[in-house]
């Protein structure tokens, strides 16, 4: 018998048999020890589309993972207005878009993502979040819902937001719970306010709504057991937990998502269509983005410096909306490093 976190696995739950697991139709816990956020996400979709969809359905999964330092915005969110690029940059810390909605998060070696999912006719938002909440009360833990299905303390403060996704007659329900994190260096990560003196932009897609966080102070290892007790409690059978990390033999589709979710026509191309304005002391630009790409843009004062920008638009040439492309196309160098710092602090 395998045992993680204290919780012992079925023997006959591990992961080269992921997909046998994944597709039979019976409750079923799966604890990813890998930390590669791209692979993580991978695993929780993979899990998500190989669920079966049947009319006597008794296959609701948990899946849990706890990622390195990385940025994950919402399928319908634009990473530019989110995200404190420039800093993420400098740090080497990924932005992943999810494949779900909601707003940007932080995830760190100190918060658990959990993943409860089930049938479209069963989807509550506020369900599970209330089997999480029960369970950390057992142990002393104070915690309630808002109106919004979050997590919060009963003086308010954040400590898991939540997220879902619908598709093909099965749901999930996942979030972020924060536990030790960092949290001054996971409100810089996402602070754009020094960019927003010189920046304006105008967009559709969906904003995140600030709220004030805290952590819940639990190790991570009595996170997951008190979750995945919560979730066997849910059923009249044994649960299998499967035990999936860096030695075990990843399915070609895990490989393969995470491939998608690294490509950069997903992870800032999927972005809904916007304008962005640099205000510059000799002049303003704005920049109309469209798929990530820029498609065209207008100067107001001196524009003489953005004269190869709109020869190579002209020419044909698709050009990413990233401060080292853009600024490259500037003839002067100060402007262009003006211009990259203000896009993403790439020049």
């Amino acid at each position: 018998m395998d045992e993680l976190y204290g919780i012992k696995s079925n023997g006959e739950a591990v992961a080269r048999d992921l997909l046998g697991h994944v597709a039979s139709n019976e409750p079923k816990v799966v604890i990813s020890t890998m930390t590669n956020p791209f692979r993580n996400l991978a695993l929780e979709e993979f899990v998500f589309a190989n669920t079966p969809r049947t009319p006597q359905f008794n296959a609701q999964r948990l899946v849990l993972y706890t990622n390195s330092p990385c940025v994950v915005v919402g399928k319908n969110q634009n990473p530019w207005k989110e995200v404190n690029l420039p800093l993420i940059h400098s740090l080497s810390i990924p932005m992943l878009r999810r494949r779900s909605g909601g707003g940007t998060v932080v995830h760190d070696l100190h918060n658990v993502n959990y993943s409860y999912m089930t049938t479209r006719e069963s989807f509550d938002r506020k369900f599970f979040g209330g089997v999480i909440v029960s369970q950390l009360q057992s142990i002393g833990v104070a915690l309630k819902q808002n109106e919004r299905g979050d997590i919060i303390t009963m003086e308010g403060l954040k400590v898991s937001g939540s997220a879902y996704k619908i598709s093909k007659g099965l749901s999930y329900h996942h979030g972020t719970m924060l536990l030790s994190s960092k949290l001054d260096i996971l409100k810089k990560l996402l602070d754009t306010t020094k960019r927003d003196r010189d920046v304006t932009i105008r967009c559709n897609g969906v904003d995140s709504v600030p709220a004030p966080v805290t952590n819940v102070g639990i190790d991570n290892d009595v996170f997951v057991e008190q979750v995945v007790t919560g979730f066997k409690q849910l059923f009249n059978q044994e649960v299998d937990v499967i035990t999936v990390g860096d030695e075990s033999p990843l399915q070609p589709d895990i490989l393969r998502i995470s491939e998608e979710l690294q490509e950069w026509d997903w992870k800032y191309g999927n972005s809904p269509k916007f304008e962005y304005d640099i205000r510059h002391p000799d002049f303003e630009v704005t920049f109309n983005v469209e798929k990530g790409y820029l498609q065209h843009f207008t100067v107001k004062g001196d524009a003489s410096q953005f004269n190869l920008l709109s020869m190579a638009l002209d020419n044909g040439e698709r050009l990413q909306f990233r401060g080292d492309v853009i600024a490259g196309y500037i003839v002067d160098d100060t402007t262009s490093q003006y211009i990259g710092e203000r896009i993403d602090g790439t020049d």
